[in-house]
């Protein structure tokens, strides 16, 4: 069990919708971990992400919203319906610290794996969507916010329509907001548009197309 410089087994979640910089959390403690690099500290770490998240053309490329790239670190990319291979992951298994991204796009098994490498003695660090395009939890989010041990932040955007605080994300597709029976997962930019949205602004636009959310 890795010990001492401050990392002992811990759990932090970041939660919201699209664009609420909860990726870019998890970005800038990579960055601060390289840069540690420099000066000596030398904290193994690595980067997982789901087979589902497809947005970039290579997989294992990291990159947040603003655009920015960690380089001179690789994703290891998990099957999105198996997120217990992490535990027989050798990058996984020997990091100190395991970033875990777009959560959302896991199983209800997330949560269990996370109990696991937390009894293995690493920090993880996790950022993902907490609801659907309707407003529903999403399981695998929602088996690792429970966690007792978990410390949870929970970030919002602001509402693309009248700039209050957002907490959903609203999908359009052709600039309307998705059927109430379209797919539970559907990626960014290859599928569908998400614009965070408050709450007024959600319910809304759901009811002028017959939707009923949550």
């Amino acid at each position: 069990m890795p010990t001492g410089r401050g990392y002992r087994p811990k759990v932090r979640v970041h939660v919201g919708p699209m664009y609420a910089e909860k990726t870019s959390s998890l970005y800038n403690l990579a960055r601060r971990l390289l840069r540690a690099r420099g000066y000596g500290l030398d904290v193994a770490f690595v980067w997982v992400k789901p087979s589902r998240d497809n947005r970039e053309d290579d997989p294992t490329e990291i990159m947040d919203h603003d655009g920015r790239k960690l380089e001179g670190v690789r994703a290891v990319v998990i099957k999105s319906d198996e997120p217990e291979s992490m535990l027989g992951n050798p990058e996984v298994m020997a990091a100190h610290v395991v970033f875990i991204d777009e959560i959302q796009f896991f199983g209800p098994n997330l949560g269990n794996v996370v109990l696991r490498l937390y009894m293995a003695g690493k920090e993880i660090h996790l950022a993902g969507l907490d609801t659907d395009h309707l407003g529903r939890p999403f399981p695998s989010t929602a088996s690792v916010v429970l966690l007792p041990f978990a410390k949870v932040f929970k970030h919002s955007a602001l509402c693309g329509f009248c700039g209050e605080e957002a907490p959903y994300s609203l999908r359009l597709i052709n600039g309307r907001p998705a059927p109430a029976d379209s797919p539970t997962f559907m990626v960014e930019h290859r599928e569908a548009e998400y614009v965070p949205a408050c709450l007024g602004d959600f319910v809304a636009k759901h009811e002028e197309v017959g939707n009923h959310v949550f």
